[in-house]
Formats: C-alpha cells, structure tokens, sequence
C-alpha cells in the first residue's frame, strides 16, 4: 500500500480537480465509498456496528459520506461531530444534513467519553475528525476521542 503526505494528497485532489474536471465532491463521494467497502470486509461482524467520527471540515464531511455508504450496507450507524458546527464546510454541512434525512443519527458532543458507550461494541470505527489541514498536534478532547478509538 502507498501512503501520501499531506502535501502529496494536496497536489492529487488539486491535479483530479483542475486538470481532470472531477469534481470535489465527487473525489469525496469515491473516497468514501472506497473507506466504506474496506471497513465493512474487515469487519468481524460485518456490517455490524459502526461509528463514525467527524469534523466540521472536508474530513468530516468524508466521514458523513462514509456513515452513509456503510448505513446503505445496513450497518447500524451512529455518527459523532465534535468540533464547532457554525466552522463546518460546504461539503460537510451538505452531508451532515444527508444523514440527517437518512434518519441516520448524528450526535454533537464536547467530550470524547460521550462517545465511549458507543466504542465498546463498535465493529467499524472511522475518524474524520481531522484531515490534511491540519497545521499542528492534536490535542484536548479530540486526542482524547482519537485514543480511545
């Protein structure tokens, strides 16, 4: 398996985009069907239970896309936004609001042991808390819930 930097993927979505005209919700869409595939082959119980973690940018907004696809494979799916809502992207806000009318719960929380109940039996777990914009070490409630993961 390759592994891109940040600064790599940066250059991929910016070439996928500009040069080949797909656009960014559609690398979004692929992304996470991609992600949502992976995870429920590896699952044990597949597709069991799934978590999700999202932020409120273009990352989170893979992982609302992710929640979907896995909750299409009708995986019981609980999605987690920690982060402040009124920062959320474009694309986030677009599929939060999908899952919202999927009925597929999202659940808003401060503090990482909110999301511990959910963990214990969680057969797929994804975080989209944080992607590749970010510019310094994670730290507070978000390494706490990125730990406990």
């Amino acid at each position: 398996m390759r592994i891109a930097t940040a600064e790599q993927m940066r250059t991929l979505d910016r070439r996928a985009i500009e040069e080949r005209g797909v656009p960014s919700l559609e690398l979004m869409e692929r992304a996470a069907n991609a992600l949502a595939e992976a995870a429920i082959d590896t699952a044990a119980n597949a597709p069991g239970r799934a978590v999700c973690f999202c932020g409120p940018g273009n990352n989170g907004g893979d992982g609302f896309v992710t929640a979907r696809y896995v909750s299409l494979a009708e995986a019981d799916v609980v999605v987690f936004l920690m982060g402040d809502e009124s920062h959320m992207s474009d694309a986030s806000r677009l599929y939060y609001q999908v899952c919202e009318k999927m009925v597929i719960p999202v659940r808003k929380i401060k503090k990482a042991e909110e999301a511990q109940p959910f963990l214990d039996d969680a057969d797929i777990i994804v975080d989209a808390l944080i992607g590749i914009g970010l510019r310094q070490g994670v730290s507070g409630e978000k390494a706490d819930l990125i730990d406990r993961a």
